[in-house]
C-alpha cells in the first residue's frame, strides 16, 4: 500500500467515526430541560417597579407613573384584579390626558376564562399578539362607556398572568404592541 492511500484510508475511519459520534449523540434524550416553558411570572411589587414608561411614545414628554386611589365597583374587573392579589396602575401625562392604566393579576380560580363572555358582550374581539405566546387575548379599540372619551382596552393570558391594559391613544391593535411588550416584561423578575 502506498502512503497515500493509508492517509486515505485512515482519514474515512476517522471521518465515519465522526458521522456515527453526531449520529448518536443528536438522538440521544437531552438531560437539560428547556426554560422557554418555565418562566415564573410575577405580579411587579409596585407601579415604580415596571417598565411601562418605556412604552410610551417619544413623543409623550415627561410621562410619570400616576398614584390612584382605587375604589373599584363590584364586579369590575379591577375588583377582581386587586381582591385577586393583583396591582393596577396608573401612567401617563395626566394634565394633557394621555395615559394607560395596567392590571396585573394571578389567573387564579380561571377568572380570566370567565370574563371572556362579558368582554365578547362588550364588543372584545379575539387579537392574536404578535410575536407572543399568550394563551388568549381580547381587544375593544372603544372599550368607553362615555362618547367624549376615548380608550381602548386589551386583556391577556400570559402562563397564569392576566393583564388588562387601558389605553387612551391606541387607535390600532398595533398601538397596544410597546405596551404588551413591556407589561409581560414586568412580570419576569431577574
Amino acid at each position: 500500500m502506498s502512503f497515500l492511500s493509508l492517509i486515505i484510508r485512515h482519514l474515512s475511519k476517522t471521518v465515519a467515526c465522526l458521522i456515527v459520534a453526531l449520529l448518536l449523540t443528536s438522538c440521544s434524550a437531552s438531560t437539560s430541560q428547556s426554560k422557554t416553558n418555565s418562566i415564573e411570572r410575577n405580579i411587579p411589587k409596585n407601579c415604580e417597579s415596571t417598565k411601562m414608561l418605556d412604552a410610551f411614545l417619544p413623543d409623550v414628554k415627561n410621562p410619570r407613573v400616576i398614584p390612584t386611589k382605587w375604589q373599584p365597583a363590584p364586579g369590575t374587573d379591577l375588583e377582581l384584579a386587586l381582591n385577586n392579589g393583583g396591582i393596577a396602575c396608573t401612567y401617563g401625562v395626566a394634565e394633557a390626558g394621555i395615559g394607560t392604566t395596567v392590571y396585573w393579576t394571578k389567573n387564579q380560580s380561571n377568572i380570566f376564562d370567565e370574563r371572556v363572555k362579558i368582554w365578547q358582550a362588550k364588543g372584545f374581539n379575539k387579537f392574536d399578539i404578535p410575536n407572543v405566546e399568550e394563551k388568549a387575548a381580547y381587544v375593544s379599540l372603544n372599550s368607553s362607556e362615555v362618547a367624549e372619551i376615548h380608550s381602548a382596552s386589551v386583556n391577556l393570558l400570559i402562563d397564569d398572568m392576566w393583564i388588562q391594559i387601558n389605553c387612551s391613544w391606541a387607535y390600532a391593535e398595533s398601538d397596544f404592541l410597546p405596551l404588551i411588550d413591556k407589561a409581560i416584561a414586568s412580570t419576569i423578575s431577574l
